[in-house]
């Protein structure tokens, strides 16, 4: 039964997407759904990649994409993404655990978004 909800969830999105196909929100949804429930994770490669490609600062579409890599045994890959979901959303509670996932263990990748994370919290104090 969860299979047939996923699918029709499938079905409305595409018919965003086709809708208003230069939306990264819509493209990075079906990207989620694809990954999480459908588990059809080349095609939610695809879409988080033209989230990207529609969205060039789209925290939630890199975000994706590196918890997918990251999932699917290409850490190396899910790096670069990493970094960019949380420099370009580190506000973004799942850009920083992605990060966190994907980073733990290397000290170049926090050294890259040090920058970043110490401007938007002089910039946004209340979310220290």
């Amino acid at each position: 039964m969860k299979t047939f909800v996923y699918l029709l969830a499938e079905q409305a999105i595409n018919k965003a997407v086709e809708i208003a196909p230069d939306t990264a929100s819509f493209h990075k949804d079906l990207g989620n759904l694809l990954q999480e429930h459908l588990k059809r994770y080349e095609e939610a490669e695809a879409a988080y990649r033209k989230a990207i490609e529609l969205g060039p600062q789209y925290a939630n579409a890199y975000s994706g994409l590196a918890d997918l890599l990251n999932k699917t045994e290409r850490a190396g890959e899910a790096l670069e993404p990493a970094i960019l979901g949380v420099c370009y959303g580190p506000d973004y509670e799942f850009a920083r655990y992605i990060f966190l996932e994907v980073c733990r263990d290397s000290l170049d990748p926090w050294l890259k978004v040090l920058p970043e994370t110490m401007n938007y919290l002089k910039e946004n104090p209340e979310n220290d």
